[in-house]
This record gives C-alpha cells, structure tokens and sequence, in this order.
C-alpha cells in the first residue's frame, strides 16, 4: 500500500496543502527549508501522512420513509434521505393517523431506515416489513 506523504502549511484558516509526494524523503528534502523550531508556527512546513484507500465501510444512509398503512403505498415525496455516516437522524418508528390534508384520517407510518445510499429499494422493503410487523402486533391496524 502506498502511503502519500502531505506537506502542510499554515493554521487555521490559512491551513492548506502545499505538495505530496510518495515518500517521506522526497517531502522532507521539499520542507526541510522551513520546517524547525527557527521558524514561526505559521510558516512552518509540516509533513503529515495518510492512509490511500483505507479499508473502511461506506457512509450509510438514514432513509425516512411515510407510508400509508393500509396498503404500503409511499408519497411521492414520502422518501428522504440523509447522509449521517453510521448515525440515523433518531426519528422513532411510528404509526399514527393523519389529521389534515386530503387524506385526512388515513393511517401513516413514519420509520427510519439505516442502508447505504444506493440501497433505496432495500430501505422500503424494510419499511415495509416493520409495516406488517405493526399491523400484526395490532399497533399500527389500519
């Protein structure tokens, strides 16, 4: 695996990458004239290394779904989603009965689904199983 080396300059807003380089001797000889003690912190030339293509899961996704109760239908608008890496936005699963709009008293469920964020199909199909999952329990009965 190859590991860049990063030379950095700068701090805090003025923090930005001056040069990379595959090895650690090509970026010292780089920084070596303004790297050291002598030199203030802000002009300084620091060199920092990165791991290249780490070996780590994607982000997921927090899909919210709406769903009508009765027959699983979504909204059109009733998918969203959400990059949180690894967090869902902690919206509770829930099924309650709509109050306003044209489909007033028509039954609802709300859930939250964690996948990855090409996995859209995937995340209703679950909303969908927690659906059947409510309506078994007797919680969610349209």
């Amino acid at each position: 695996m190859t590991t860049p080396y990063v030379v950095t300059r700068g701090v805090y807003s003025d923090y930005h990458i001056v040069a990379i380089f595959s090895t650690r001797e090509r970026a010292e000889r780089f920084a070596a004239p303004l790297s050291g003690a002598h030199i203030p912190e802000s002009e300084q030339m620091v060199i920092e290394e990165y791991e290249l293509d780490p070996d780590v899961a994607p982000p997921r996704v927090g899909w919210r779904i709406h769903m009508d109760m009765t027959n699983g239908s979504l909204d059109a608008d009733g998918i969203f989603n959400d990059v949180r890496f690894g967090e869902l936005i902690g919206f509770p699963t829930r099924a309650y009965t709509q109050r306003i709009g044209p489909r007033s008293g028509q039954k609802r469920l709300v859930t939250e689904v964690e996948c990855g964020f090409n996995e859209k199909e995937r995340a209703i199909k679950v909303a969908n199983e927690r659906r059947v999952a409510l309506i078994a329990s007797g919680e969610g009965t349209p």
